[in-house]
């Protein structure tokens, strides 16, 4: 049996346009990954400029900056291998890329091939599509990588890697937003991947709210098999480590097209065990999408705090909830307006709302 090989999915929360800050987490991740043996991390879709950047893409100086960011990040990577989202472009157009960094330097680069332009989506408005999938050689474990909606297809890039390039790993970035159940619907189809292509997927997806949108996390790692060896908590930022056991796959003649990376994966001490998040129920997981909703976006705003209108009904005390949760009580001012047309139960209820909270 070959050495296992040591993931990390770094489910952060990044702020669209805050190149550096968005940096500066990325690099701490990528020092813990160090620190732990990790032979792989993994990053979230876009990780560096954050996600969905929309009209930012059109400014040169901000795909310039993105970039610059992503090789300087590159430079520290001497043990490790990171995979990272970022924004690539070239003479033809701009893409929604990953970046495969070894060795102090970006070996390899993938660039989105199937765009979304449904519900929130405007990706064909940005990007260019991309028309390759390669797969990567770490001291002989072949793995490949595409991003977000590339997953979702039968006929996607998955396959391309599992058949073509050998690949026993999918790494899959995400920027996947949030609704209700969306969970389920993202382990079956997982499922459908694993089963079709024989490989496992690393699932890495953004958490935190972005004006209108939540991301919830919930990344995770599913075996060949079909098993769930490691799944992160929705709505909080988590260091997800796992050791996946290497599997000979009877792929070496076709693995040999794969691009070589240098580094061996070393043999395991005491294998992490892969813990699992439990599952949210349905009300806790759209009330904690509000409460993540409304943090972020009076943080990524910089709003100091809110002012709510306190009715003393169901509505208004709902909201203070979500905005206490969210902020705390010192970040909220609640204001009531009695008149000759408010109720004394009005006037009553909000106070005692008020005192309460």
């Amino acid at each position: 049996m070959k050495n296992p090989l040591r993931i990390a999915l770094a489910q952060i929360n990044c702020t669209v346009g805050d190149i550096s800050g968005n940096s500066e987490k990325i690099l701490s991740y990528i020092k813990m990954g160090m620190e732990k043996g990790v032979d792989i991390i993994v990053f979230p879709e876009m990780a560096i400029c954050g996600y969905p950047p929309e009209d930012l893409l059109l400014k040169g100086k901000f795909i310039k900056d993105n970039i610059r960011a992503l090789n300087n990040i590159a430079g520290t990577c001497r043990r490790i291998t990171a995979v990272i989202g970022f924004a690539d472009s070239d003479i033809e157009g701009v893409y929604n890329a990953a970046a495969v960094i070894n060795s102090g330097r970006v070996q390899g680069i993938y660039h989105k091939m199937i765009l979304p332009n449904y519900g929130v989506f405007d990706e064909k408005r940005y990007f260019k599509r991309g028309d390759n999938c390669p797969a990567f050689n770490l001291d002989g474990f072949i793995f490949g990588v595409n991003i977000c909606e590339d997953i979702w297809h039968a006929s996607g890039p998955a396959g391309l890697l599992a058949k073509n390039g050998g690949a026993s790993l999918i790494i899959n970035l995400n920027a996947s937003p949030f609704h209700a159940g969306k969970h389920l619907e993202r382990k079956k189809i997982l499922g459908h991947r694993v089963s079709e292509t024989g490989a496992s997927i690393a699932y890495a997806n953004l958490v935190g709210g972005q004006d209108e949108l939540v991301f919830d996390g919930g990344s995770m790692l599913m075996e060949s098999d079909g098993t769930i060896l490691a799944a992160a908590p929705h709505f909080k930022e988590e260091f997800l480590i796992a050791d996946l056991p290497q599997k000979e796959t009877g792929k070496a003649a076709i693995s040999k097209k794969a691009i070589l990376l240098e580094g061996k994966i070393a043999k395991k001490g005491d294998l992490i065990s892969a813990p699992k998040a439990a599952e949210l129920e349905p009300l806790e997981e759209i009330y904690s999408a509000l409460v993540m909703g409304s943090r972020d976006y009076v943080e990524k705003n910089g709003f100091e705090g809110v002012i709510i209108g306190l009715s003393g009904g169901i509505d208004s005390a709902l909201t203070a909830a979500i905005a206490m949760d969210a902020l705390g009580s010192d970040r909220i001012t609640g204001v009531a307006m009695p008149s000759r047309y408010s109720s004394k139960g009005s006037v009553d209820d909000a106070q005692a709302l008020a005192d309460n909270m």
